[in-house]
């Protein structure tokens, strides 16, 4: 059954490209007019151009509905060689209050996949890819 609230958080598993490493980033639902103002931010006219600005509206509405990252995943150096654990819940003792800015400082490519993931993405249940069973000459 699907709840009709957004006082739950999604989780969203990601693997990073760089380190091999999964994360799993913790996420609500955008609100309507949040997906809306998504949608009308992707492109933008200037005189008789018309921009796209898809990557770093990605990357905004990732982190707009970033409400926190897995507790365990994630670390800082902590000057000496060693690594400081890094985390978004403040009832942890490894709460660090600029978690958000570290995610989008070091995770840019993992937050905008979440934007694609909240905002882009769909999937229809119970669809055939028509290509799936297709051999290589299309047979």
């Amino acid at each position: 059954m699907l709840l009709l609230a957004r006082e739950h958080n999604n989780e969203l598993t990601i693997r990073h490209a760089r380190s091999g490493e999964t994360v799993t980033l913790l996420y609500r639902d955008p609100t309507t007019e949040e997906v809306l103002k998504y949608h009308n931010s992707t492109t933008r006219r200037k005189g008789k151009r018309i921009l796209s600005d898809i990557p770093a509206n990605r990357l905004r509405g990732g982190l707009l509905v970033l409400t926190g990252i897995a507790e365990g995943q994630l670390g800082k150096p902590d000057g000496k060689g060693g690594i400081l654990p890094v985390s978004s819940n403040p009832e942890s003792a490894a709460y660090d209050e600029d978690w958000k800015t570290l995610v989008k400082k070091h995770l840019a490519p993992e937050l905008m996949l979440l934007g694609i993931h909240v905002f882009e993405a769909s999937s229809i249940e119970g669809e055939d890819d028509p290509d799936e069973d297709e051999d290589a000459e299309g047979n």
